[in-house]
């Protein structure tokens, strides 16, 4: 909304007192007023589908972070399940097919 067109308006506003209160504007006033309802109608519109949007990709999101993290749980219990021995020089781990791959996509999580 332009505040310099607003307070003309405001200004420039007659009052009749005959029984109700009736106000006083110039056709091109009242236009621009129409005009300026019309645009927030349109701009509450927007903002309410964006926030049904918004709610719709967080909930979706919400799902994908779970099923992430069960993933995550899985991949570590394997991890943890699938080591042959700790017992190897320097620290080492043997891990079987399955504990080797887990652990690689959980390395891989830092990457990405």
């Amino acid at each position: 909304m332009n505040k310099k067109r607003l307070e003309e308006i405001t200004s420039s506003v007659g009052i009749l007192l005959s029984g109700d209160r009736h106000v006083l504007l110039r056709r091109k006033h009242y236009e621009w007023l129409i005009e300026q309802v019309e645009r927030v109608q349109e701009l509450e519109e927007a903002i309410a589908d964006y926030a049904y949007e918004i709610g719709k990709r967080k909930r979706a999101l919400n799902k994908i972070n779970e099923q992430n993290k069960r993933y995550r749980e899985a991949l570590e219990e394997i991890m943890r399940t699938e080591t042959v021995t700790t017992a190897l020089a320097d620290g080492q781990v043997a891990y079987t097919i399955s504990g080797h791959i887990a652990r690689k996509a959980l390395e891989g999580e830092g990457n990405a």
